[in-house]
């Protein structure tokens, strides 16, 4: 099962990416029946990140792509659930490889899914998020923000980041055991 899912996820990402490329309004499976009935005028962009979303959308298509699993992983950590961290994990890996720069954010995307517990999946997490935040900032955003937010209790004390579309802190690092601890440290429009 595993096999077909590695192989489904970059053919799907290849898929979304080349959907991306287009300059036409896209349209995610997150959309419910009744936003999908409105006017395409009335339609927003989202990134999923959790229990509520906000417009975000990077300049670089191929990275926004990215940025929509990392978004997924995101929430994934955040509820450990690792098969869930692994499939998206995947997607940022095949996505990145087509991102200029992107190949350290592969790099921690292949350790992310390479981990058995959701504790290896955070720690490798934290690079990955590390090398998105640079990747995002040189990229810059078409429209929305992106939050670059903190814990400080991360890792024995040591501390991480991650990015988020929303301000609401919701730690992907801690998880339920601490889901608000944290900070918005930066806002990047």
């Amino acid at each position: 099962m595993q096999k077909i899912v590695k192989l489904a996820l970059p053919i799907t990402l290849a898929f979304l990416i080349t959907a991306c490329g287009d300059k036409t309004e896209n349209k995610t499976a997150d959309h419910d029946h009744a936003e999908m009935a409105q006017p395409e005028s009335s339609q927003e962009k989202t990134v999923p990140t959790g229990p509520t979303t906000s417009i975000a959308k990077l300049k670089d298509d191929r990275l926004n792509a990215v940025y929509a699993q990392y978004a997924h992983l995101t929430n994934a950590l955040t509820e450990a659930d690792v098969d869930a961290a692994k499939i998206a994990a995947n997607a940022i890996e095949a996505g990145a490889t087509g991102v200029s720069g992107g190949r350290a954010l592969a790099s921690a995307a292949a350790r992310v899914s390479a981990a058995s517990t959701v504790e290896a999946q955070r720690k490798a997490y934290g690079s990955l998020s590390q090398n998105m935040i640079k990747l995002v900032k040189a990229s810059g955003l078409a429209e929305g923000q992106v939050h670059v937010q903190y814990c400080p209790m991360a890792f024995d004390n040591e501390g991480a980041t991650w990015m988020s579309s929303t301000r609401e802190i919701r730690n992907p690092y801690m998880g339920e055991a601490m889901l608000s601890c944290g900070e918005t440290r930066e806002s990047i429009q």
